[in-house]
């Protein structure tokens, strides 16, 4: 009884962190977009424009993805599937 509970806790955190990786990557992505167009865009044009510069950098940095896979999930996109005699993984 012991073994499929922590059999079933293992799998469950694994999905966690698989998780928590992609989160941290997709911030990560958009972090460097927003910093290189907000220094960009103060070197270049907006230089007397700070606030102005940075508004438009976040908003560029938080519609880059454009993809199913971080907007939102589609149709296709794998799902955990847990069950009481086995441990959660993806299908």
């Amino acid at each position: 009884m012991y073994t499929k509970l922590v059999n079933r806790i293992q799998g469950l955190m694994g999905l966690f962190w698989r998780e928590v990786a992609k989160f941290g990557v997709v911030g990560g992505v958009a972090f460097i977009i927003d910093t290189g167009i907000y220094l960009w865009l103060l070197s270049g044009s907006m230089a007397g424009h700070p606030t102005k510069a940075k508004i438009i950098s976040a908003a560029v940095a938080t519609v880059f993805p454009g993809s199913p896979t971080v907007t939102g999930p589609s149709a296709t996109a794998a799902r955990p599937t847990c069950s009481a005699r086995s441990s959660c993984s993806w299908s």
